[in-house]
């Protein structure tokens, strides 16, 4: 019985003494600034859904390209958490003088109909 005793306790002392690393809390990591975005197949969000990405807020002006190649009709703007307005293009090179674009207001979650092919925060 001593014998067992004197194997656990140095155990039980060395697991009393570790200590955890300190790390963010999973509440700040998930309030990462972000937009997930759904994609359907038709213009008003109604039909199958084909694919998903999520935008990370980077540094204004800064072009994200839309890598999504499934064919789709309408954008989900489905979780909000960016803290700056979102500006979508319906063509790559977040190019404003070509093609259209709307702005997705920080928070919001709705619809749009058409393309998201590239995107930048302001």
């Amino acid at each position: 019985m001593h014998f067992i005793i004197s194997l656990i306790a140095p155990c039980l002392v060395a697991a009393a003494s570790v200590q955890v690393l300190p790390s963010s809390p999973v509440e700040q990591r998930q309030d990462t600034p972000r937009i997930y975005a759904k994609f359907y197949n038709d213009t008003a969000c109604l039909d199958t859904w084909v694919e998903d990405t999520v935008w990370l807020e980077n540094p204004p002006q800064t072009c994200i390209e839309n890598t999504i190649t499934a064919t789709y009709g309408s954008t989900l703007i489905a979780d909000n958490l960016a803290t700056h307005t979102l500006r979508v293009f319906s063509l790559p090179g977040c190019n404003p003088n070509q093609g259209n674009y709307y702005d997705v207001p920080a928070g919001v979650e709705k619809c749009y109909a058409g393309q998201a092919r590239s995107v930048e925060f302001l």
